[in-house]
């Protein structure tokens, strides 16, 4: 046999205790082997670290969506859209609060003794209030493929006598709606027509003022001129909302007017939101874009992403065909625990000079808001109670005024995290103003451009009803005791259990210091190659 030089190779033998990542998943897995017996720290410490990498993944995902979005509170919110046959849909179409509304009336003792000159103020005295419980109703909803609802309403009225301090039955003296209105609506007519008009008023008046019950004034009495104009409205195929005038049926009266607003179902932070009146995106009362705009919470939402100290909300006010800005107030205990922002409008919210709410560049005066141009002409203007924060001229012909703010401001309390309605005490007063011409003779005792106050309204909401209440409380109190808890669990969890991988992780064994070296054997002359190992 030919000399054949080999090289053998000696090498250590495998070390039992380097095992793989692989294989301490397999022994998790499938369970102890003899080696792994042998070395049970090996692997409880590879379990260790296993289930300690896995819990540390998973707190820190948890962390992340805990303290940095806001996916857990909008999983909860999404259910707060407005969508048929749930809960919120069922409390917001027919809503569980219902609101006492208390109706204050200017009574005119003086009107003789003024009307001869033997005075010169006007002496009004408040009466009331005639207070009722008003159930509201949203009719013909109707939903749209583009998030928005529209909806019509009906309100009823029940009458309360422990909260009202005066008797349905008061003979009152009041300024005469019908005719100071029909009055000013021809103001600017040809002399012709004003002529018919005036001839028409006065065979049916005799007085400016009017004599009438409490109850009539506020639910409708017999007025000849309304019935003359509800006669030709009929002639016309028209529809008359009410049959009866009336501060309170006009406010009851079931009309065709259609609110739009946003679901919350392609943006949750638009709920609420009136995008239309009576299917017009913009109104057409003002003269400018701005002021025409239809936009603001239609009182039962807030966008809640713009609640806080500094923000300013909006609420359109259909009857003021605008919206109303609120500031924030402060912060109150609103019920058991459930706490909310208070917002009011801003002391010159009923400023309006120099805005694009002048109609033709003519200005009302400071402290009161002219909402003739949406209410077909009729000289209605709108004020805070008693002409809070209105100018002194507002009411220098007048005697019995007497502002205070505590007891005639305006205010809404919002849940911040819901942007939920918690409670209002809303407060706005209806004056008439006489506009006439000077061909016309009635209103003679009044100057022209003189503001009449009629009647002062105060709605309150001041209480949740129990299941409404339970639901906001859970919603507002223990949803965010439970993110609370969560958000510190998992950053425990977090910075725990990444001690825990250091600690547990797999130890790294020393590389190994491999020494070659060629021996001869003597009795063969082979050439044995040795590696010889250090550690």
């Amino acid at each position: 046999m030919a000399d054949q030089s080999s090289e053998k190779t000696l090498q250590p033998p495998a070390d039992p205790l380097a095992e793989t990542f692989l294989s301490k998943i397999k022994r998790l897995l499938f369970g102890e082997t003899e080696t792994s017996k042998r070395n049970s720290k090996d692997y409880q410490y590879g379990c260790c670290f296993i289930i300690l990498s896995i819990i540390f993944s998973f707190s820190t995902m948890g962390c992340i969506i805990m303290w940095f979005t806001d996916l857990y509170l909008d999983s909860i919110l999404n259910q707060m859209t407005l969508k048929e046959d749930t809960e919120l849909y069922q409390a917001w179409k027919n809503p569980p609060v219902k609101p006492l509304i208390c109706v204050h009336i200017f009574n005119y003792t003086n009107m003789d003794a003024y009307t001869k000159g033997q005075d010169s103020k006007i002496h009004v005295n408040e009466t009331g209030p005639y207070c009722y419980r008003e159930t509201l109703e949203k009719t013909n909803v109707k939903f749209y493929p583009n998030g928005t609802v529209s909806y019509g309403d009906r309100r009823t009225h029940v009458f309360e006598e422990k909260n009202s301090t005066g008797s349905m039955d008061d003979i009152l003296i009041v300024p005469n709606l019908p005719l100071i209105s029909a009055v000013a609506m021809t103001k600017d007519a040809p002399s012709l027509i004003q002529m018919v008009v005036v001839a028409t008023l006065e065979s049916f008046y005799s007085s400016t003022m009017l004599n009438v019950q409490a109850h009539e004034f506020l639910f409708g009495y017999d007025d000849k001129f309304i019935s003359l104009i509800r006669g030709a409205v009929k002639f016309l195929n028209k529809e008359m909302p009410f049959e009866k005038f009336g501060i309170l049926a006009m406010r009851a009266a079931e009309t065709k007017e259609r609110i739009t607003v946003r679901t919350g179902s392609e943006d949750l932070n638009s709920i609420g939101v009136v995008t239309a009146v009576n299917g017009q995106e913009k109104l057409t009362a003002w003269d400018d874009d701005e002021c025409n705009r239809v936009d603001g919470s239609d009182g039962m939402f807030f966008p809640r992403h713009e609640i806080n100290r500094s923000a300013k909300l909006y609420l359109f006010h259909k009857n003021l065909c605008r919206r109303l800005p609120l500031v924030f107030e402060d912060e109150v205990d609103f019920q058991d625990g459930v706490m909310g922002m208070r917002f009011h409008p801003p002391p010159n919210v009923y400023n309006t000079t120099g805005s694009c709410y002048c109609k033709d560049g003519v200005c009302p005066p400071v402290g009161v808001f002219d909402v003739s141009p949406c209410s077909m002409g009729a000289p209605i203007m709108m004020s805070f109670p008693h002409f809070l924060n209105a100018e002194p001229s507002v009411t220098a012909h007048l005697e019995g005024i007497h502002p205070d703010a505590s007891r005639h401001d305006f205010f809404i309390d919002v849940q911040p995290i819901l942007g939920f309605t918690l409670g209002t005490v809303s407060r706005i007063q209806l004056n008439l103003q006489i506009r006439k011409s000077q061909r016309i003779s009635l209103l003679k005792e009044f100057d022209d451009g003189t503001i009449l106050p009629v009647v002062w309204f105060e709605v309150t909401a001041d209480r949740l009803p129990p299941d409404l209440f339970k639901m906001i409380y859970h919603a507002s109190v223990t949803v965010p005791l439970i993110q609370h808890l969560l958000k510190w669990g998992m950053l425990v969890t977090c910075v725990s259990s990444a001690c825990g991988v250091l600690m547990c992780r797999p130890r790294r064994k020393p590389t190994p210091n491999t020494t070659t070296l060629a021996v001869v054997s003597p009795p063969t002359s082979e050439i044995i190659i040795l590696r010889l190992t250090s550690v």
